[in-house]
């Protein structure tokens, strides 16, 4: 179990419950012993003894930190707020502030749902002073930082420092898992790294820092020689990707494909010219979203490359 996760079968059951029991305390409707008895502590100053040895802060605490409107204005920050136990409680799209004609509604969408806090990525200054009139907002350039910085800001805007502490204490643990069973798996054997979309493959090169420093960096896959001079490079045809000349590719699905097209892509792979590619591997990791730069997504990755590697190579 250990092997698998990176934890013990106790520590991974306890991580398990604390991090369901911070969505239901962030729900002003829910209280400590609901909480409590919903993921598995029948004894609620059991709960909150474990709680605050884990987390560093009561259950209380937590609930009276969590529980706070936040709109989301930067569909990434999602991912890092998932892991804190807090949904908000609107999200806007990608590039929703260059939608000009729609952008009214957007901002009557903010005010109705009310909230205390919103967290933006960067917008020009007449939009933020309108957003402003809402309710205080933090504008934060997540280009110029890595999520593991951006993930403490918001938890130390949030009061909850504690809190990403921990998960990203547990985050280091599964990380370093996974690069002992990389290096077993696949030593010194270079990878394209390949995200799957509708029509569209886009190569992630080693200039992409804010994605390749997970697979390349912390994880230990070999870069090859094709990755070195691109930041990402989007193609429509599998032929482009083939002719970088890399001899193995990580493909991430990166939308809810059939079993189908990654078979047909594991067939041209390794048939190139005619030739049977014996040699050649793919490896398919299925995300069935868009890979989005923050701690969820992250973890989820981690999570996906050591079940594939326990599946017998199989994409789940």
């Amino acid at each position: 179990f250990r092997s698998i996760t990176g934890l013990s079968p106790l520590k991974y059951l306890t991580m398990t419950r604390l991090a369901a029991s911070l969505r239901l305390l962030a729900d002003p409707k829910v209280g400590v012993a609901e909480a409590a008895h919903s993921v598995g502590y029948p004894d609620e100053y059991y709960f909150s003894r474990v709680f605050k040895k884990q987390l560093g802060i009561t259950p209380t605490e937590y609930a009276l930190r969590a529980q706070v409107s936040v709109a989301v204005l930067c569909p990434i920050f999602t991912g890092d707020l998932a892991v804190l136990g807090i949904s908000p409680c609107v999200t806007l799209g990608k590039d929703w502030d260059l939608d000009e004609g729609n952008r009214e509604r957007y901002l009557r969408e903010i005010k109705q749902a009310k909230p205390d806090l919103i967290l933006s990525g960067p917008l020009d200054e007449a939009l933020v002073r309108e957003i402003r009139a809402i309710a205080p907002i933090t504008v934060y350039d997540w280009h110029a930082r890595p999520w593991q910085r951006r993930l403490a800001d918001f938890s130390s805007l949030l009061g909850l420092e504690s809190v990403a502490e921990r998960w990203l204490a547990d985050y280091a643990s599964k990380t370093d898992n996974a690069r002992r069973h990389v290096a077993e798996r696949w030593p010194e054997t270079p990878y394209l790294i390949v995200g799957a979309r509708r029509g569209n493959y886009r190569i992630y090169g080693k200039l992409r820092r804010k994605f390749t420093d997970l697979l390349y960096d912390e994880l230990g896959f070999e870069a090859p020689a094709a990755s070195a001079g691109i930041g990402f490079m989007d193609t429509p045809s599998l032929d482009d990707v083939i002719a970088l000349g890399s001899e193995n590719a990580l493909f991430l699905i990166e939308f809810e494909a059939e079993e189908a097209f990654c078979e047909e892509i594991e067939i041209r792979w390794k048939d190139v010219a005619g030739e049977t590619g014996a040699g050649r591997r793919c490896i398919f990791i299925r995300l069935d979203e868009p890979f989005l730069y923050n701690a969820a997504m992250h973890e989820r990755l981690v999570d996906e490359i050591v079940g594939y590697i326990y599946s017998g190579g199989k994409a789940k």
